[in-house]
């Protein structure tokens, strides 16, 4: 069976559906009065390619065609993560496999 849960506005903790009527009774869940409506970008040229962007779908767009993550007002490349070889690694891994008895 499925069961309903609600945020007890006190606890703020989330308790049944059936616990939450007991202790406020059968009223609808109360909401904030606070709206998160964000705006809409303004304008700009991208730095990238000196196109215009006009919406968020086209920064998106523009975001994943050149591979880059918008942070506030900066600009980055995502870096690639680069491995350093060690010394000798190669051989140790055969010569512990070949013990092993897993080749020969």
């Amino acid at each position: 069976m499925k069961t309903t849960y609600r945020q007890d506005p006190e606890t703020r903790k989330f308790i049944t559906l059936d616990e939450y009527i007991q202790k406020y009774g059968d009223r609808e869940v109360t909401y904030s009065t606070h709206s998160n409506i964000i705006e809409d970008i303004q304008p700009f040229v991208s730095p990238i390619d000196n196109k215009p962007i006009t919406s968020r779908k086209e920064l998106r767009a523009h975001n994943k065609l050149h591979g880059v993550v918008q942070v506030g007002n900066d600009w980055n490349r995502p870096k690639k993560q680069e491995y350093k070889a060690v010394p000798g690694l190669k051989e140790t891994i055969i010569e512990n496999v070949k013990k092993a008895g897993i080749i020969s």
